[in-house]
């Protein structure tokens, strides 16, 4: 197994100093991999904040939890994807989403299409990014995307291409994931402004999750065996200590009953966890950038016993 922290867009981003100084921590954790989300607010630009991620540590991955495919053309973003790859030595993941917050779109003027035409837009941007990455030139025509001689570029260091995750709850997005990413991050269906927070715990059990590997699982076929599956642990409190989510908490709280959270002792969430990679093949494991120290520590009891 391997595991991540997702940085909050509350953290540590006012100095160069302080960025310095929380990428280390990271990195003296034990976890594998350093990931930013991207939405709106008072946390930095994303590229950037992972380019210089890149050159303040050593030996984690840097990532993205994810990107919002529909506010980045794919052209650009994989030419800057490819650049992190090489400066970091080989050490980027690239998590691409096909957006769901609603209010974001809003704000940036973009216009908020259907779940499905989102997603299919995404499958074709996921498509370009490879052509980019071949270093070779190309012309593309799609229902989304048209380009004509998009000129070769820097191709990424990591071959046949950097590992691609695609995040997702619900069935297309997931059927997508399972067809064209390296990584699946198997979430929760997320409600923008729904009553007590993103989450449909309705829908965020242990027999939902089931059924969304299932999914992942017919959906792939024969590529199943070589995908690594992804969770993010939303809600991890051990020993009675959890720093609450700054909106929604209760619903994050909630989440403590269903396989995106814990609540109860350093053993029993280890215990979890590897129950997670038993029973659903689960290898990538992911904690709040809230929740670090707890996740310090469930990962330091893992690789006891692994």
């Amino acid at each position: 197994m391997r595991f991540g922290i997702l940085a909050g867009h509350d953290g540590p981003w006012r100095t160069a100093g302080d960025w310095t100084e929380f990428v280390k921590r990271v990195e003296g954790s034990g976890v594998d991999c350093l990931l930013l989300p991207d939405h709106l607010g008072p946390g930095p630009g994303v590229v950037a904040a992972l380019t210089a991620a890149a050159f303040v540590s050593e030996r984690l991955r840097l990532g993205y939890l994810v990107l919002g495919n529909d506010f980045r053309h794919p052209v650009l973003l994989a030419r800057e994807a490819a650049t992190i790859d090489v400066l970091s030595g080989g050490r980027f993941e690239l998590g691409l989403g096909a957006g769901w917050k609603e209010s974001e779109y809003r704000s940036l003027g973009v216009d908020y299409r259907p779940a499905a035409v989102r997603i299919e837009r995404l499958g074709e941007a996921l498509s370009i990014i490879d052509r980019v990455w071949s270093g070779a030139s190309f012309s593309f025509t799609g229902t989304h995307y048209r380009l004509d001689d998009v000129p070769a570029s820097l191709p990424p260091l990591q071959a046949p291409r950097p590992p691609v995750l695609v995040g997702g709850g619900g069935p297309q997005i997931l059927r997508l994931a399972a067809r064209q990413a390296d990584i699946v991050s198997v979430m929760p269906r997320m409600r923008a402004g729904a009553p007590g927070g993103p989450i449909d715990l309705a829908e965020a059990t242990a027999d939902g999750f089931g059924r969304k590997i299932e999914l992942v699982r017919d959906a792939a076929g024969e590529r199943f065996e070589r995908l690594e599956l992804s969770l993010t642990m939303l809600y991890l409190s051990v020993d009675n200590r959890s720093v609450p989510a700054a909106s929604g908490s209760r619903a994050w709280e909630g989440l403590s009953a269903t396989p995106w959270g814990f609540k109860g002792s350093v053993t029993g969430a280890a215990d979890r966890m590897r129950e997670l990679h038993a029973r659903y093949g689960i290898s990538y494991l992911v904690g709040m950038e809230k929740d670090l120290d707890a996740m310090t520590r469930v990962v330091a009891e893992l690789r006891v016993g692994w």
